[in-house]
């Protein structure tokens, strides 16, 4: 058996624990409306606005950055899916639990996952107030795709990596750049 072979065995395996073993009817309830992301929009706008009202000039750079990495992780995601083609497990396993429709885009990785630790992570740079519920909130995204039945484990952990490496990379070239451009308030990025 190769490494590739028993990495996807895990894989299977975790899914099922999660998505066959974990089922009972609160969660079957719960997860669905976490998994949708349209259900985060208004609070989402919220929040830009307060960042927008009461951020400043500091505020305004974060929600420009947040626009450009929102762009970078999903066209990521979008060429892995297209590259890697893996099936989603919906379409592979009958005894899968499937609580939401199953799309025909690829599995690997979970575009939710990369946009939302992407997003997390810059916010957890440039607003430190906001790490805890922001990285909260994609964990428990990052678990409802794969107990809705339409992610392996492997793809939100690989979606998780890629979008804090995204989130990092942004923020920390933004962090290097803008006090070249003479920015005064650049450096702090403890609020």
């Amino acid at each position: 058996m190769t490494l590739i072979q028993l990495a996807s065995e895990l894989d299977t395996w975790l899914f099922m624990g999660v998505n066959v073993g974990l089922s009972n009817p609160f969660l079957d309830r719960v997860m669905p409306w976490i998994t949708e992301k349209h259900h985060f929009i208004a609070p989402l706008i919220i929040l830009l606005l307060a960042i927008l009202l009461w951020g400043g000039q500091h505020g305004r750079q974060t929600l420009l950055l947040g626009v450009i990495l929102v762009i970078l992780t999903d066209q990521t995601g979008n060429l892995l899916k297209l590259l890697v083609a893996r099936v989603r497990p919906c379409h592979v396993m009958r005894t899968a639990h499937l609580l939401v429709g199953c799309t025909s885009s690829g599995s690997f990785p979970s575009n939710h996952v990369v946009n939302l630790f992407g997003q997390s992570t810059l916010l957890t740079i440039h607003w430190r107030l906001l790490a805890i519920p922001s990285f909260l909130a994609a964990l428990i995204v990052a678990f409802s795709r794969v107990y809705v039945g339409v992610h392996y484990p492997g793809d939100v952990l690989a979606g998780a990596a890629i979008g804090v490496a995204w989130g990092w990379f942004v923020s920390r070239g933004a962090l290097d750049v803008t006090p070249r451009l003479g920015n005064p308030g650049a450096e702090s990025t403890n609020q």
